[in-house]
């Protein structure tokens, strides 16, 4: 829907504060402003100046032009990826998890077979120091 003609454009007050002070230019030349409302319009002010826009994971760097005035920051940087790389990444992350479980079931599997073998071996132990013991007994008696 289209914005009433009543209420004016929406400026955020990190952005709007930006706009007031000319202090704050020579601060922001090297990173730029960084956007967390990306629903704030994009003003005359902000012509050939850089800002940061959230994309979900990370920030995408944008310099403003003419054109690009009375447009919402938000439709400078995409949040989604395009094309074949959504589904690729898909059929990555299924191989990967794939891997993860069949090696958590070798560790598992190894795990199982560590334990037998420890147990055997505690077995062992205790029938030799019993069989110690009895020795000890009969060459005492």
């Amino acid at each position: 829907m289209v914005r009433s003609k009543w209420k004016l454009m929406f400026v955020d007050k990190p952005v709007f504060k930006f706009y007031e002070t000319e202090q704050l230019d020579s601060i922001f030349r090297r990173k730029g402003v960084v956007i967390e409302n990306r629903s704030s319009t994009i003003t005359d002010l902000a012509i050939d100046k850089k800002f940061s826009i959230p994309s979900g994971r990370n920030y995408t760097r944008v310099i403003v032009t003419e054109s690009q005035v009375g447009m919402k920051f938000g439709s400078l940087c995409l949040t989604k990826r395009i094309g074949k790389s959504i589904h690729l990444c898909n059929k990555v992350q299924k191989k990967k998890s794939e891997r993860k479980r069949a090696l958590k079931q070798k560790k598992l599997n190894r795990n199982k077979v560590g334990k037998k073998a420890k147990l055997k071996m505690r077995s062992q132990r205790l029938k030799q120091m019993r069989a110690k013991l009895k020795a000890k007994k009969k060459k005492e008696i």
